[in-house]
């Protein structure tokens, strides 16, 4: 057992204590999510829920949608943005030449006239 786990373990008991403390609460779904486990802290208060009284369900479910929540918000903020795509210089060079030449054609047609 690690540190984390060590910690993780400490915050969960007093959080398991009260699911009514905000604070107690707040400090484990924090721990878990600077440690990377938040689905850990989801099965915890998923198997809380099962065998804890009718009082303590809303506490416990409103901890899961928090959690959810945090997660979707890493899943969002790790997502990269994609470069546009870059203009190619021999595409650029294409178009300036086939402009030149319709400007050569247009010169040489008003010259025939």
């Amino acid at each position: 057992m690690d540190a984390d786990d060590a910690v993780a373990e400490a915050l969960w008991d007093k959080a398991r204590a009260d699911f009514s403390a905000d604070e107690a609460q707040r400090a484990f779904i924090e721990h878990c999510r600077i440690c990377a486990r938040l689905p850990e802290a989801a099965r915890r208060y998923g198997e809380e829920k099962e065998r804890a009284d009718p009082a303590a369900v809303e506490h416990i479910q409103k901890r899961l949608a928090a959690i959810a929540i945090i997660a979707m918000s890493e899943i969002d903020a790790g997502k990269t943005v994609p470069e546009p795509p870059r203009t190619s210089p021999a595409l650029f060079a294409f178009a300036a030449l086939v402009l030149l030449l319709c400007i050569y054609g247009l010169v040489l047609a008003l010259r025939w006239q």
